[in-house]
């Protein structure tokens, strides 16, 4: 979202919610369609052969994510934006229920 944002100043809610909407639909799609390919290829080509797919497939996702989605300016935002200090984390280990900015 953030390597998107200087493209459509002003508009950052609406970028944010088209984002945020697209990805919960392309996981659930995702989640639908990975076992349905994954046993038809398994059963077709074996299991190897249907590795080495998904994994050029992921490849070829990454290949098209850093062409089209400028993705070394987005690993350069992510790392300047990253917390300096470690939250606080609770009992159980979440660290929501804790407020970070308590000292």
């Amino acid at each position: 979202v953030e390597s998107s944002t200087p493209h459509w100043k002003g508009q950052e809610e609406r970028v944010n919610n088209l984002t945020s909407g697209m990805f919960s639909s392309f996981s659930a799609i995702g989640q639908l369609i990975g076992p349905i390919y994954g046993s038809v290829a398994a059963d077709r080509f074996g299991w190897r052969l249907t590795a080495d797919m998904v994994a050029i497939l992921g490849l070829l996702y990454l290949l098209l994510f850093g062409i089209f989605a400028d993705l070394l300016n987005a690993i350069r935002m992510t790392i300047m934006n990253a917390p300096t200090s470690k939250p606080k984390v609770d009992a159980t280990g979440s660290g929501l229920a804790i407020n970070r900015h308590s000292a």
